[in-house]
């Protein structure tokens, strides 16, 4: 992801005055916080340059936390973010 698709991304987020922003089209997994939460899980069907995956949250008071996993089932890693 550049810097331009973050800051519209971003910008995104705020018009719609949210502090985590999901979306797709991008086939890698991203996980980037800027002024909010950016979360993409990439693709579990079409991967293209990366290899399949899917990201699992946990929402529970406040708190995000997740993690990336591959479709072959190994777990990528985990992150919080707690809502500000």
């Amino acid at each position: 992801m550049t810097s331009d698709h973050a800051e519209g991304l971003c910008y995104l987020a705020k018009e719609m005055d949210v502090e985590v922003l999901i979306f797709g089209h991008f086939h890698d997994p991203i996980i980037e916080e800027f002024e909010v939460l950016l979360l993409s899980p990439g693709s579990a069907i079409v991967p293209g340059i990366a290899e399949p995956s899917d990201i699992e949250l946990d929402i529970f008071e406040g708190r995000i936390g997740g993690k990336v996993i591959r479709c072959d089932g190994n777990v990528c890693g985990y992150f919080e973010y707690g809502v500000k």
